[in-house]
């Protein structure tokens, strides 16, 4: 990354991360998720900052995601964990 383009990713972050925040927290409900979503966004920004043509609307719309992500995981994990109920008749044995 070049000087000038660092100096405004850095610009970009420290105008923006509060924002990314809030929004991961209206999203997700939860102050951990929020700050992993900023520390996610911002990294994956960071490492494509050369290439992103609207950085305001990629982390947005970067942040959305890994809300509905964790969201989506959390749901899958909760129904995964439910008590499998077993039969107490006995099978045959073949």
């Amino acid at each position: 990354m070049t000087e000038q383009r660092s100096d405004s990713f850095d610009a970009f972050y420290r105008a923006q991360a509060p924002a990314v925040f809030d929004l991961a927290l209206r999203h997700g409900g939860d102050h951990t998720i929020a700050v992993d979503c900023v520390d996610a966004v911002f990294a994956e920004l960071a490492a494509r900052w050369q290439q992103v043509t609207d950085p305001d609307r990629f982390s947005r719309r970067a942040a959305v995601l890994f809300v509905c992500g964790i969201r989506r995981r959390h749901v899958r994990t909760r129904l995964s964990c439910r008590p499998v109920v077993r039969s107490m008749v006995s099978l045959p044995m073949t």
